[in-house]
């Protein structure tokens, strides 16, 4: 999935624990969180959180060169050297790894965000999709364990992301050596 930090993590229960309050669910009623996100209608926080860096930088890029905020998203450090051990993530980088997990290319940041309209159009449709592969990736032991139909199983091996160096076929391949292996 991704670098998770505490924070998000924190806000994520943050979140839900007031949805749950607003739906008049406890937790002595055993209902999944991706229930009472569609019973509320409402994402995860984590799609909020995508949509808003999205947004923001879509906005950032048709600045004007002058614009401070500009200036700061392009600067580079150019004295130091970075500390040992792992390096904390930058804006910069959870960008990246935000535009990939929507299937932005980052290369063609530039080129999409200086059209407001298809920009707003494509943040909304790759969050859109981010939402689904969450959610059928969060549904998939659960199906897998249950017994699903090859229709069932083809259809969330379509809405898997594919890594970086294996296709569709393979996880279709792995979902079913799991599936013979479960029966």
């Amino acid at each position: 999935m991704g670098p998770v930090s505490p924070t998000r993590r924190k806000l994520e229960q943050f979140h839900m624990r007031c949805i749950w309050r607003i739906a008049h669910v406890k937790w002595q009623d055993h209902i999944p969180n991706t229930e009472v996100r569609e019973i509320c209608k409402i994402s995860g926080i984590e799609a909020f959180l995508i949509s808003a860096q999205l947004r923001s930088t879509g906005h950032v890029i048709r600045m004007s060169e002058n614009r401070l905020p500009k200036q700061a998203f392009y600067s580079q450090l150019e004295h130091g050297t970075p500390s040992r051990g792992g390096q904390r993530n930058r804006y910069k980088d959870m960008l990246k790894h935000n535009l990939k997990v929507c299937s932005i290319d980052p290369k063609e940041l530039e080129t999409l965000g200086e059209d407001r309209s298809s920009w707003r159009a494509m943040c909304k449709t790759s969050v859109q999709h981010f939402k689904s592969v969450r959610v059928a990736n969060f549904l998939l032991p659960q199906i897998l364990l249950s017994g699903p139909s090859y229709s069932t199983l083809m259809y969330h091996v379509l809405l898997l992301p594919r890594p970086r160096f294996h296709s569709r076929l393979y996880h279709y391949h792995c979902l079913r050596s799991l599936q013979t292996s479960l029966l």
